[in-house]
Protein backbone atom coordinates (compact mmCIF):
# COMPACT_ATOMS: atom_id res chain seq x y z
CA UNK A 1 0.00 0.00 0.00
CA UNK A 2 1.15 3.39 -0.39
CA UNK A 3 1.46 6.49 2.35
CA UNK A 4 0.07 9.96 1.90
CA UNK A 5 3.75 11.10 1.14
CA UNK A 6 4.14 8.84 -1.50
CA UNK A 7 0.54 10.14 -3.71
CA UNK A 8 1.99 13.61 -3.25
CA UNK A 9 5.10 13.51 -5.24
CA UNK A 10 3.25 11.37 -7.90
CA UNK A 11 1.10 14.31 -8.43
CA UNK A 12 3.54 16.91 -8.73
CA UNK A 13 5.47 14.48 -11.52
CA UNK A 14 1.88 13.99 -13.55
CA UNK A 15 1.46 17.55 -13.32
CA UNK A 16 5.03 18.34 -14.66
CA UNK A 17 4.47 15.94 -17.21
CA UNK A 18 0.98 17.17 -18.37
CA UNK A 19 2.30 20.92 -18.45
CA UNK A 20 5.50 19.85 -20.79
CA UNK A 21 3.37 17.52 -23.11
CA UNK A 22 1.16 20.26 -23.42
CA UNK A 23 3.44 23.29 -24.04
CA UNK A 24 4.78 20.95 -26.48
CA UNK A 25 2.06 20.83 -28.26
CA UNK A 26 0.05 23.79 -27.81
CA UNK A 27 2.60 26.35 -27.42
CA UNK A 28 6.34 27.83 -28.21
CA UNK A 29 7.93 31.14 -26.32
CA UNK A 30 8.94 31.56 -30.53
CA UNK A 31 7.07 32.56 -33.07
CA UNK A 32 8.66 31.37 -36.17
CA UNK A 33 7.18 33.50 -38.82
CA UNK A 34 4.84 31.99 -41.66
CA UNK A 35 5.46 28.73 -39.66
CA UNK A 36 3.58 26.46 -37.93
CA UNK A 37 4.54 23.62 -35.51
CA UNK A 38 8.05 23.43 -36.36
CA UNK A 39 10.83 22.34 -33.95
CA UNK A 40 12.45 25.58 -32.53
CA UNK A 41 15.63 25.42 -29.93
CA UNK A 42 17.52 27.89 -28.40
CA UNK A 43 20.99 28.63 -29.04
CA UNK A 44 23.57 27.82 -25.97
CA UNK A 45 25.86 30.18 -27.18
CA UNK A 46 23.71 33.11 -26.67
CA UNK A 47 21.02 32.03 -24.31
CA UNK A 48 18.64 34.62 -25.55
CA UNK A 49 15.31 35.18 -22.77
CA UNK A 50 12.15 37.27 -23.79
CA UNK A 51 12.78 40.69 -24.67
CA UNK A 52 16.25 40.22 -26.47
CA UNK A 53 16.25 40.79 -30.19
CA UNK A 54 16.44 37.38 -32.22
CA UNK A 55 16.96 35.80 -35.69
CA UNK A 56 16.13 32.43 -36.43
CA UNK A 57 18.55 30.08 -37.94
CA UNK A 58 17.03 27.01 -39.91
CA UNK A 59 19.00 24.12 -39.17
CA UNK A 60 19.12 20.87 -41.48
CA UNK A 61 17.12 18.39 -39.29
CA UNK A 62 17.01 20.28 -35.85
CA UNK A 63 13.87 22.68 -36.72
CA UNK A 64 14.97 26.75 -36.35
CA UNK A 65 17.69 27.37 -33.70
CA UNK A 66 17.18 31.38 -32.15
CA UNK A 67 19.84 33.49 -31.60
CA UNK A 68 20.39 36.69 -29.95
CA UNK A 69 20.88 39.44 -32.67
CA UNK A 70 23.97 40.42 -31.05
CA UNK A 71 25.34 36.76 -31.74
CA UNK A 72 28.76 36.05 -32.77
CA UNK A 73 27.43 32.30 -34.39
CA UNK A 74 24.23 34.59 -35.81
CA UNK A 75 26.70 37.33 -37.09
CA UNK A 76 28.46 34.90 -38.98
CA UNK A 77 25.63 33.28 -40.59
CA UNK A 78 23.54 35.87 -41.26
CA UNK A 79 25.00 35.99 -45.11
CA UNK A 80 22.92 32.73 -45.55
CA UNK A 81 19.75 34.88 -46.48
CA UNK A 82 18.32 30.91 -46.87
CA UNK A 83 18.50 29.94 -43.68
CA UNK A 84 17.56 32.72 -41.36
CA UNK A 85 14.10 33.56 -40.35
CA UNK A 86 12.61 36.48 -38.61
CA UNK A 87 10.81 35.30 -35.19
CA UNK A 88 9.49 36.76 -32.26
CA UNK A 89 8.78 36.02 -28.65
CA UNK A 90 5.43 34.71 -27.53
CA UNK A 91 3.86 36.98 -24.26
CA UNK A 92 1.73 33.85 -23.21
CA UNK A 93 4.21 31.85 -21.91
CA UNK A 94 5.62 31.05 -18.68
CA UNK A 95 8.88 29.41 -18.98
CA UNK A 96 12.52 29.93 -17.44
CA UNK A 97 15.48 30.27 -19.40
CA UNK A 98 19.06 29.78 -18.59
CA UNK A 99 21.63 32.68 -18.28
CA UNK A 100 25.05 33.09 -17.53
CA UNK A 101 26.13 36.25 -15.21
CA UNK A 102 30.53 37.16 -14.58
CA UNK A 103 30.39 38.03 -11.39
CA UNK A 104 33.61 40.54 -9.79
CA UNK A 105 33.52 41.74 -6.04
CA UNK A 106 35.86 42.33 -3.27
CA UNK A 107 36.52 38.82 -1.60
CA UNK A 108 35.57 39.19 1.80
CA UNK A 109 33.58 36.73 4.26
CA UNK A 110 29.77 35.77 3.22
CA UNK A 111 30.38 37.03 -0.06
CA UNK A 112 28.53 33.98 -1.64
CA UNK A 113 26.10 34.00 1.27
CA UNK A 114 24.64 37.53 0.52
CA UNK A 115 24.66 36.44 -3.10
CA UNK A 116 22.50 33.65 -2.93
CA UNK A 117 20.19 35.54 -0.04
CA UNK A 118 19.89 38.10 -2.73
CA UNK A 119 18.98 35.98 -5.23
CA UNK A 120 16.71 34.24 -2.71
CA UNK A 121 14.76 36.70 -1.88
CA UNK A 122 13.95 37.41 -5.43
CA UNK A 123 13.38 33.86 -5.66
CA UNK A 124 15.41 33.08 -8.22
CA UNK A 125 16.68 29.58 -8.89
CA UNK A 126 20.26 29.01 -9.08
CA UNK A 127 21.65 26.07 -11.53
CA UNK A 128 25.59 26.87 -11.06
CA UNK A 129 27.66 29.22 -8.59
CA UNK A 130 31.70 29.07 -9.01
CA UNK A 131 33.30 32.10 -6.97
CA UNK A 132 37.48 31.75 -6.83
CA UNK A 133 39.20 34.51 -4.55
CA UNK A 134 43.02 35.63 -5.51
CA UNK A 135 44.79 38.80 -4.70
CA UNK A 136 41.68 39.96 -2.39
CA UNK A 137 38.70 39.77 -5.24
CA UNK A 138 36.51 37.74 -6.29
CA UNK A 139 35.00 36.58 -9.09
CA UNK A 140 33.08 33.80 -10.93
CA UNK A 141 30.06 32.93 -13.33
CA UNK A 142 26.78 32.19 -12.03
CA UNK A 143 24.07 30.53 -13.74
CA UNK A 144 20.45 31.17 -13.15
CA UNK A 145 16.41 31.03 -14.70
CA UNK A 146 15.27 33.92 -15.58
CA UNK A 147 11.34 34.70 -17.14
CA UNK A 148 12.38 37.43 -19.65
CA UNK A 149 14.83 40.50 -19.89
CA UNK A 150 13.36 42.89 -17.48
CA UNK A 151 13.58 39.70 -14.96
CA UNK A 152 16.83 39.43 -15.83
CA UNK A 153 17.60 43.22 -14.72
CA UNK A 154 16.27 42.04 -11.42
CA UNK A 155 18.86 39.73 -10.86
CA UNK A 156 21.84 41.56 -11.71
CA UNK A 157 20.56 44.96 -10.28
CA UNK A 158 20.32 42.48 -6.50
CA UNK A 159 23.09 41.09 -7.31
CA UNK A 160 24.85 44.48 -7.65
CA UNK A 161 23.76 45.62 -4.05
CA UNK A 162 25.48 43.19 -2.39
CA UNK A 163 28.17 44.58 -0.35
CA UNK A 164 31.62 44.64 -2.25
CA UNK A 165 30.24 43.34 -5.63
CA UNK A 166 31.95 45.44 -8.35
CA UNK A 167 30.39 44.63 -11.77
CA UNK A 168 27.95 41.57 -12.31
CA UNK A 169 27.37 40.84 -16.20
CA UNK A 170 25.68 39.15 -18.73
CA UNK A 171 28.34 36.87 -20.12
CA UNK A 172 28.45 37.44 -24.01
CA UNK A 173 28.41 34.81 -27.01
CA UNK A 174 32.08 35.77 -28.08
CA UNK A 175 33.64 33.80 -24.65
CA UNK A 176 31.46 30.60 -25.59
CA UNK A 177 31.92 27.55 -27.65
CA UNK A 178 30.27 27.75 -31.07
CA UNK A 179 26.93 25.86 -31.59
CA UNK A 180 24.56 26.17 -34.14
Amino acid sequence: FSSISDAKPKEQKESLLQRILSRNRNQSAIQVQGMDNIMVHLGKCCQPVPGDDILGYITRGKGVTIHRSTCPNMQSLIDKKDRTIPVNWTVEVEEEFKVQLSILGEDRKNLIRDITQALANHNINILNLDIRSKDKLATGKIIVEVKNLPHLTRVINAISKCKGILSVERVEPASRKRTV
